[in-house]
C-alpha cells in the first residue's frame, strides 16, 4: 500500500490512541468480586476479564507496526529537501 506523508501519520495516530485504549484495558482487566464466605468473612476473588497475554500481543504488534511506519516516514523526510532561503541572521537578530 502507498502513502502519502500525511496519511501515514494519520495513521500513526490512530493507531497510537488504539495502544494507548489496549493499554488501558489491559491494565483494567482484573475484575475484583467480593462475597461473603459461610462465616461471613469477606473473601475477594479475582477473575480476567479479557486474556491478558492476547492483549499485551496486540498492543506489542501495534507499537512494531507503529515503529515502522514512523522509520519510514523518518526515511522519506531525510530525503525531502526543501528550497527555501531562509535569512537566518535576519529573522535571530537581537531587538535595537
Amino acid at each position: 500500500m502507498n502513502l502519502t506523508i500525511n496519511q501515514a501519520i494519520a495513521f500513526k495516530n490512530q493507531f497510537q490512541k488504539r495502544i494507548t485504549d489496549l493499554t488501558y484495558l489491559r491494565t483494567q482487566s482484573i475484575s475484583q468480586t467480593s462475597y461473603f464466605n459461610d462465616e461471613g468473612k469477606k473473601i475477594r476473588e479475582t477473575e480476567n476479564q479479557y486474556d491478558i497475554k492476547a492483549l499485551d500481543k496486540k498492543i506489542t504488534e501495534l507499537q512494531n507496526w507503529m515503529f515502522k511506519l514512523d522509520a519510514e516516514i523518518k526515511a522519506v523526510n531525510a530525503k525531502t529537501e526543501l528550497s527555501l532561503d531562509v535569512p537566518v541572521d535576519d529573522l535571530m537578530a537581537p531587538i535595537q
